[in-house]
This record gives C-alpha cells, sequence and structure tokens, in this order.
C-alpha cells in the first residue's frame, strides 16, 4: 500500500491516548496516520490531504464546527471525504443526538461504537479508502478531460491566429507563445539547424518573465551529446538534466538557460533535419504523452497555415 498521507487517515481523538492507540492500530494495518490535538490543526491537515479521517465523538461534541462545514462545503464536485467517527458505547443515532448533528455536518460519515476490535476498525478504514481511491480517478478523468478541452481550445485559437498572418516568423512565435503559455513552460520556440555545424539559430523565442531568450547562435555539444538523437530524426525529451545520461555532465549549463527539463521536436524537410521546434523548462518536470500530442499540433498548424498561402 502507498503511505502517503492522501492515501492514510487523519486522526483526532485528543482523550488520553486515543489517538496514539488509532494511530498504532492504522500503521499496523499498513496505513499511514497523522493525529492532530486540536479540530483547528485536524482540519488542517484535511485541507492538505489525507484519504479518510478518524475521529472521536467526544472531540466535537459542543465544539465549533462551522470550519470543519466549510471544509465539507468546500469540497471539489469529484470529492466526498469519508470520515470514521468513533462513538460511546450506545451512542446509536436513534439514541444520540450529537451523532445526529454530526451526520448533517460531515456527510459521508460512518459510526463504530466503542468499544471495538482492531479488526473492525481497519475494515472500515480499508472500505473509506478504496471509496476514496475511486474519488481520486473521479478527480483524474475530469482533470484529463478539462486538460484536452483546454488544450483542444487552445490550438483552435492559434488557427485563427495564424489566418491573420504572413510571415512565417510571426507565425512560428504565435505557435512557440500557445505552446508555452499553455504548458506553462519557461521558454519556447523554434530555430533553424545547420546539422553540419551542430548549431542552431533563434531569432526570436517565447519566454516567461524571468527568462532570457536564447536568440543567437547555440553550439548544441555545449548542452549534452542529444544532438545524435535530433539527427537521426529523434524526439528528446529529458524531464531532468541531471539524471539523463546524454546531459548530466552539461547540466549546469542547462540550466543557467532555464532548461534542466528540455524537449526538443526536430523538423524534417525532404529528410533533412532543417529546423528544431524546443521547450525548455527551469524545473524538472515530465513530458507527458498529451504533452507530445498537444506539441505537434504546433507545427502541424503553422505548416497547414503556410501550405494554404502558397
Amino acid at each position: 500500500m502507498n503511505c502517503t498521507l492522501s492515501e492514510g487517515a487523519a486522526v483526532l481523538a485528543p482523550r488520553g491516548r486515543d489517538a496514539a492507540i488509532a494511530c498504532a492500530m492504522l500503521r499496523d494495518g499498513g496505513f499511514a496516520a497523522e493525529a492532530s490535538q486540536t479540530l483547528p490543526g485536524f482540519i488542517e491537515v484535511l485541507r492538505a490531504g489525507a484519504g479518510f479521517a478518524i475521529v472521536t465523538e467526544e472531540a466535537l461534541r459542543g465544539a465549533d464546527l462551522r470550519e470543519l462545514d466549510r471544509f465539507v462545503r468546500d469540497q471539489a464536485d469529484w470529492s466526498d471525504f469519508p470520515f470514521i467517527v468513533l462513538t460511546e458505547r450506545g451512542g446509536g443515532l436513534e439514541r444520540n443526538p450529537v451523532a445526529v448533528r454530526l451526520l448533517e455536518t460531515l456527510g459521508n460519515v460512518t459510526f463504530l461504537e466503542r468499544p471495538f476490535h482492531p479488526t473492525t476498525l481497519l475494515s472500515l478504514a480499508r472500505s473509506a479508502l478504496r471509496a476514496r481511491l475511486r474519488q481520486y480517478d473521479a478527480r483524474k478523468r475530469i482533470e484529463d478531460i478539462r486538460e484536452r478541452e483546454t488544450r483542444q481550445a487552445a490550438l483552435l485559437s492559434l488557427s485563427d491566429r495564424l489566418r491573420t498572418m504572413d510571415d512565417a516568423r510571426d507565425m512560428s512565435f504565435a505557435a512557440a507563445e500557445t505552446l508555452g503559455t499553455t504548458l506553462g513552460v519557461s521558454r519556447a520556440g523554434y530555430g533553424m539547424i545547420d546539422p553540419a555545424a551542430e548549431t542552431i539559430t533563434i531569432e526570436r523565442d517565447w519566454n516567461q518573465p524571468g527568462t532570457q531568450s536564447l536568440a543567437g547562435v547555440l553550439h548544441f555539444r555545449d548542452y549534452g551529446s542529444y544532438i545524435e538523437n535530433l539527427k537521426r530524426g529523434t524526439l528528446v525529451a529529458i524531464a531532468d538534466a541531471r539524471e539523463d545520461p546524454r546531459t548530466a555532465a552539461t547540466a549546469g549549463a542547462l540550466e543557467e538557460i532555464h532548461a534542466r527539463a528540455v524537449f526538443n521536436m526536430p523538423l524534417v524537410n525532404r529528410g533533412d533535419f532543417t529546423a528544431l521546434l524546443y521547450l525548455n523548462h527551469v524545473d524538472a518536470r515530465e513530458w507527458t504523452s498529451h504533452d507530445r500530442a498537444f506539441v505537434r499540433g504546433g507545427p502541424d498548424r503553422t505548416h497547414g497555415a503556410n501550405r494554404r498561402r502558397y
């Protein structure tokens, strides 16, 4: 089991050794657990991210639950955070107005009457975590859909911009700007390649504030050995220059130009490597399959716009 707190328990049981005992049971069962001594601290842990919560009834009895209610109400559409409330003997809903109040406040709550066997608590914890993991899956699907919609809208907007342009350099900059801003990277641009000299000539690129332009002539070998991949027409996507064997020795030079993460797409014309689309980021970052598909849309649209004009 992945024992990060996003898949573990936030515990609020301030009386005696209740919290220590509950955390020990959970950890023995393979769960991560973090105990809080106060309700505000507990809510802070919930907002930071947890898989589920275990809280004693007396910790909430008579407490001001407005911030806890706000946490529940502030949840995203995909989230229905699970609570396990440990009640005292005879604490069923029909005889316990406090439990009724907690049900109304917490929503997704399971009550466990004390005393209980540790296996009962662990069974409820596993059920709560399974429910939370399904919610995380739903979040990922929603995020993927929104990301695709955002990126598709960005490419459609780029197509509209390109229709008003005549200069190929302006088109290239517009595409770089669209790719850079949408992906949130430090730099994006195009350059012309001299494969014999192993250089790239850059007239203009798009940069985030704080990142300097690479305009000029750069020698690939100053930044690693990946030019060999580019000359073969192979995409180069380096998540961390410090870790990739092609750039580990020159990572410092790449980091100086805010290119710890590198994405280089060779553009081939009639079999020759003539140009490069590049993206750089100041920090390490993964280049996902969705990123790669989106980046390919930039050259496709600029090429299509140029072809329609000539």
